[in-house]
């Protein structure tokens, strides 16, 4: 039921779902069921498809399929689970950390600006 519905989405038949078609795929009632069935939680998938698809927007059907079986409920924590959430937090963290830099730097910039305009007027004062 879950291939044939993540097929159905998929129209140009590349075996890759996209964050969009993921979304749409949330969408229909039949497949929250066959989620349900398999024992996934189906609100940590609504409220959170970076579970799924982390900081890419596509993934391959088997790729899908592996993450998503990796949400049941009766599953339990694994070394190797722990160590991809350090990886993966680590990356995340690291990106902010990049982020915060050159908005840093651009803040600087525009402070350097600022302070040259104003003392450009203070001069002709």
């Amino acid at each position: 039921l879950l291939m044939a519905a993540l097929r159905s989405m998929d129209q140009d038949g590349d075996e890759i779902i996209t964050l969009e078609e993921f979304s749409k795929l949330l969408e229909k009632k039949d497949c929250l069921i066959a989620f349900n069935e398999l024992g996934i939680d189906v609100l940590a998938l609504v409220e959170t498809p970076e579970l799924i698809f982390g900081v890419q927007s596509q993934v391959t059907f088997p790729e899908f399929i592996e993450e998503i079986l990796m949400l049941r409920g009766s599953n339990s924590a694994t070394v190797k689970d722990v160590l991809q959430m350090k990886r993966q937090i680590i990356q995340e963290v690291s990106d902010l950390i990049g982020k915060a830099e050159i908005t840093a730097k651009e803040s600087k910039k525009a402070d350097r600006k600022k302070n040259r305009r104003k003392q450009t007027v203070l001069d002709f004062l």
